[in-house]
């Protein structure tokens, strides 16, 4: 395992980024592969397939979703994954020439452009320490179980738009979490 990671990272600059449940973002490329693979295998209608293998369903419907996803172009890249990867066309026998710097400049300009339009809807507030504020949680929370959390203290703030809160517990202890500024809402007595 360490060796594969050493590989990754040498040879391809490919480094790993530990994430959390709290902060989905940052696998949001491996979230988007996931919800279009899901809707192309939901749009084979495995129920009502006569053909269908009953031994091995998938075996055929998850290389033709694959190639799939292989050969469909990118909208930031302008190209397709295989053509990007083996500098060539899946489909037509064709020598595919990427412009790295191009598709650099151009995710670049996405991103920016991804952040001012997510940055125009964001409340500013500047959060200082021993300030009360409300966690939002889970919209996909069970039911009947509360929008927010109860009022928790903010111990520190980081310059990273994090902040560390503090949750008294009913034993006399104290909770410490570290939770991102866009989950957070200004308490008001």
């Amino acid at each position: 395992m360490a060796e594969t990671k050493d590989m990754l990272e040498n040879e391809y600059g490919i480094k790993q980024q530990v994430i959390t449940t709290r902060n989905p973002q940052a696998n949001s490329m491996v979230e988007r592969a996931h919800q279009t693979l899901h809707q192309l295998i939901r749009s084979h209608d495995l129920a009502n397939n006569p053909d269908l293998d009953l031994d091995d369903p998938f075996s055929g419907i998850l290389s033709a979703c694959a190639f799939a996803m292989r050969t469909t172009v990118h909208t930031t890249n302008r190209a397709t994954p295989s053509q990007l990867v083996f500098g060539r066309d899946a489909i037509h026998n064709t020598v595919f020439k990427a412009d790295w710097q191009y598709i650099a400049d151009r995710k670049r300009h996405r991103i920016i452009q991804n952040n001012k339009k997510e940055n125009n809807t964001r409340r500013q507030h500047v959060y200082q320490v021993g300030d009360k504020v409300i966690i939002t949680e889970n919209p996909n929370r069970k039911h009947g179980n509360s929008m927010h959390k109860s009022p928790q203290t903010v111990e520190t703030v980081y310059d990273n738009g994090t902040v560390k809160l503090k949750r008294d517990t009913p034993r006399g202890g104290a909770v410490y979490q570290t939770w991102n500024i866009r989950n957070l809402t200004p308490y008001k007595d």
